[in-house]
């Protein structure tokens, strides 16, 4: 910055799909109030593919 505050430089980042879809689901659960059957209906899947989804994410 500049002494008066302007930005000199400013970068940007876009976050790989792959992250992008894997902070999805904590989003996803935590509006939801963690209820699987909740997020899976609202998601448009069965609690058993959310599941699969969750443990294929990584957060088995």
């Amino acid at each position: 910055m500049c002494q008066d505050g302007e930005v000199l430089y400013l970068q940007t980042f876009q976050l790989p799909a792959a992250q992008v879809r894997r902070a999805h689901l904590p989003s996803q659960l935590a509006a939801h109030e963690w209820h699987l059957g909740d997020t899976a209906t609202a998601l448009r899947t069965t609690v058993r593919d959310l599941v699969l989804h969750i443990e294929k994410a990584g957060f088995g």
